[in-house]
């Protein structure tokens, strides 16, 4: 097991292309970090400079405090799971998972043992003589698991290994990731573009975008608090509502305010005066068909759409269209008029210019590194 650090790492391809740029973060001992990002997001290229399989063009890559920036992926010590699994097919499942051993000249009843322990773990004890060819992609999936495991790696790293399973599989195999990496303790670096992969496994998420990172912290507040523009645009099922508009006091308050809306804007010390846009997710404005009693915009709704388990409905309002949620039990039909009501605690601020967040998210309460259970809400 070891932490992970990476001091203004880069990589820069021929033609000038800078796949990645001036990457540092740390990654504590034992945590389960995803790098999320777009294709073409440098997040691949991470993981390949991580593994040594790439050689940086600037920065520096350290393993507790030993610099392996120039050190030989097979003097790393790190174990790699691939998208397309890299099983041996002239192997057995016994085979594929006890090379690793045979390299390193483990004796064959000490091999006999590991792997057998392995297997335990995954629950593929039944496999063992069967071929890849005989597995289905979920048994593949566990057999190159085991072939990592047995390695008993300084560093875990997995390059998209679910995209290849189906939606059950994969929320499965994402419950067995996260059970084998607390029975382990390893550092886990899991490389993925699915949003729900990422926020489902990690400990922490590293957002990453055209090579640069965005945002690095927790699972549940680079969801929640969003570092800039395209952070939130990123994550979501539902695209994020923008709005542009300007910034104006009201006696205590700050309100946003444009053409069709007028919103307080929550505590935190944003700027007082000047442009901005707003950020809403859908699931925080709720959509009635009655008025509600209090100031609220009104619009008429265009669409409904189910996003199981919730139903949410698009709204006019002037030049705007705004996706909110339907609460349940609300009977809404499209052509009617509909009133909206903003969670005023979950609004964000970014700046038109450079996308940055404006209104500052709360300190983290929770020790660094500490798993948060909260819903992603």
């Amino acid at each position: 097991m070891a932490s992970v650090r990476l001091e203004h790492l880069g990589k820069t391809y021929r033609g000038g292309v800078n796949a990645l740029q001036d990457l540092t973060v740390t990654i504590p001992n034992g945590e389960f970090v995803c790098i999320l990002g777009p294709s073409g997001s440098g997040k691949s290229t991470a993981l390949k400079l991580l593994a040594g399989i790439e050689e940086a063009t600037t920065g520096r890559i350290f393993f507790d405090d030993q610099d392996v920036t120039l050190t030989t992926p097979e003097r790393r010590d790190v174990a790699m799971v691939f998208q397309s699994y890299g099983l041996y097919p002239q192997m057995t499942v016994a085979e594929n998972i006890a090379f690793p051993l045979m390299l390193r000249k483990v004796p064959r009843a000490e091999r006999a043992r590991q792997v057998e322990e392995v297997c335990k773990l995954l629950g593929i004890g039944k496999l063992l003589r069967r071929y890849p060819r005989q597995l289905s992609g979920g048994e593949r999936q566990r057999v190159a698991l085991g072939r990592c495991i047995v390695r008993n790696p300084r560093v875990f790293l997995l390059d998209e290994p679910l995209s290849n399973l189906d939606a059950n599989l994969r929320v499965s195999m994402r419950q067995e990731l996260r059970r084998l990496h607390e029975i382990l303790g390893a550092t886990f670096i899991y490389v993925t573009h699915d949003q729900d992969d990422a926020l489902a496994m990690g400990d922490r998420v590293l957002v990453l975008a055209e090579g640069r990172l965005q945002q690095y912290d927790a699972a549940t507040r680079v969801y929640q608090y969003p570092a800039n523009r395209f952070v939130a645009s990123f994550l979501g099922r539902l695209p994020m509502n923008f709005f542009s508009g300007a910034l104006e006091t009201r006696g205590d308050l700050v309100m946003f305010r444009n053409a069709d809306l007028l919103l307080a804007v929550p505590d935190g010390k944003p700027p007082v005066t000047g442009t901005a846009t707003l950020g809403v997710r859908p699931d925080a404005i709720s959509v009635r068909s009655a008025h509600p009693g209090k100031e609220a915009p009104v619009g008429f709704v265009r669409w409904l759409e189910v996003v199981q388990p919730d139903l949410y409905a698009t709204i006019e309002i002037g030049s705007h269209r705004i996706i909110a949620k339907v609460p349940e039990g609300e009977a809404l039909e499209v052509g009617q008029p509909a009133y909206l009501h903003f969670n005023p605690a979950k609004l964000h601020l970014f700046d038109p210019a450079t996308g940055d967040r404006l209104n500052p998210a709360p300190e983290e309460a929770a020790p660094a590194g500490t798993r948060r259970r909260e819903a992603l809400a």
